[in-house]
């Protein structure tokens, strides 16, 4: 890919004369606080930092090698001091050399806000359009969809994504007062897991409390990542600055029927990684396990809930409303080679 080169001033990023011009990214929830909206958004983001990462005058480079494109991408956090142009140029140097496309996110809080314009004025195609989820209030949501046995879902309920959580394993444990066992002491890596019977689930399943590289690898299978995948996935996880719970539910032959994150930070969470297997689907176990996660969350202090997921995604988009989960904003992605 070329972009255009900067003129002697340093590049005009916005067509001259037009001014910021207006973006398909929206806030859709118009009632709702828009510090909260943007507390989301730094939340989300902060769950998906990479190792790969670096500030750009107020643009987030990120290039890490995997699956998820919130982890792949240029996210325009600020103004800063140089042109957007000038700043693509130097990020497209950047992309070359890790291998991987220039892709840039626009949310409604882009900024300069027409950047979206200018880079469609330019030829770069929209794709991935996906929704932000929100269920402002938890309390009294989470039991109304416990159990197994509702149809009406299908496969993987979020955007191509991977987030997750180091599983803590030692020598002792304690019970939480979710029932969850949470292993004390040295982070394990190696994907140890505690078992334990998840409630509302067939008999003979177990529910499993996994570590970033185990989760990584299990929901990678699930999804047909290639190793260096399920390798940027677990190194990602392993460093996350924001504490995931990643939960797999699995039959009694040890197959794994369905898994699911959660990253909370303070009286947020997100969930991640929601994913069902082909032979659970419309038996109502993603409406189930995201019920699980959203209680899990609520016990260690959550009261806000999001997620991020696909527009086309109907099957999902309906386990998350029937949840309680709206629309709330929207964001989408732009590429030359898209």
């Amino acid at each position: 890919m070329t972009l255009p080169a900067p003129d002697e001033d340093g590049a005009t990023a916005l067509h001259p004369g037009l001014g910021p011009q207006p973006s398909a990214a929206v806030v859709l929830a118009q009632d709702m606080d828009p510090a909260l909206l943007q507390r989301i958004e730094d939340s989300s983001l902060n769950a998906s930092a990479p190792p790969q990462q670096r500030w750009l005058d107020g643009w987030i480079v990120r290039t890490c090698p995997g699956k998820a494109k919130r982890a792949r991408c240029i996210n325009a956090v600020a103004p800063g001091v140089r042109t957007p142009q000038a700043k693509l140029v130097e990020c497209e140097a950047l992309f070359q050399q890790a291998g991987l496309p220039l892709v840039v996110r626009i949310t409604p809080f882009t900024q300069p806000a027409g950047l979206d314009a200018e880079l469609a004025r330019q030829g770069w195609p929209m794709f991935d359009d996906t929704r932000v989820m929100v269920l402002a209030e938890m309390e009294g949501k989470t039991g109304e969809a416990g159990k197994t046995g509702e149809a009406g879902e299908t496969g993987e309920t979020g955007e191509t994504g991977e987030t997750g959580e180091t599983g803590e394993t030692g020598e002792t444990g304690e019970t939480g007062r979710a029932g969850l066992i949470r292993q004390t002491g040295p982070t394990d890596q190696t994907a140890r897991t505690v078992e334990m019977a998840p409630p509302g689930l067939p008999p003979g399943w177990s529910e499993t409390l996994e570590g970033a590289l185990g989760y990584a690898r299990t929901v990678g299978a699930l999804r047909g990542s290639s190793a260096l995948e399920v390798e940027s996935h677990a190194q990602r996880l392993q460093g996350s600055p924001v504490p995931y719970t990643g939960l797999v539910w699995r039959d009694g032959a040890g197959a794994v029927q369905a898994c699911g994150q959660f990253a909370r930070d303070a009286d947020l969470v997100g969930l991640y990684d929601i994913f069902t297997a082909l032979a659970a689907r419309g038996r109502g176990v993603a409406r189930a396990l995201c019920a699980r996660l959203l209680q899990l969350a609520l016990d260690e202090g959550a009261r806000t809930a999001y997620l991020q997921v696909d527009a086309a995604n109907a099957p999902a988009r309906k386990v998350y409303t029937r949840l309680g989960f709206q629309d709330v904003y929207s964001y989408h992605y732009r590429s030359r080679e898209a």
